[in-house]
């Protein structure tokens, strides 16, 4: 599947520890790509703002998320 030149990106982060928070300000800050999701199995329920999967088998059914 090809990406325009002008189309975000739609990203997912698999796990989400003490580095992931980093990656998530900075994907959020490139203003091309967009996380559709967070996969962690120990996520927290108080974190707001996307969608979060306990499973990844849920994540990766996602159809939002750009397969190459």
């Amino acid at each position: 599947m090809s990406v325009e030149m002008n189309e975000n990106i739609n990203v997912a982060i698999v796990g989400y520890g003490y580095i992931a928070k980093y990656w998530e300000k900075a994907i959020l800050m490139n203003g091309k790509m967009n996380i559709v999701g967070i996969y962690d199995k120990n996520i927290s329920t108080n974190i707001t703002g996307h969608s979060f999967y306990k499973t990844l088998s849920n994540l990766i059914d996602d159809d939002r998320i750009k397969r190459a």
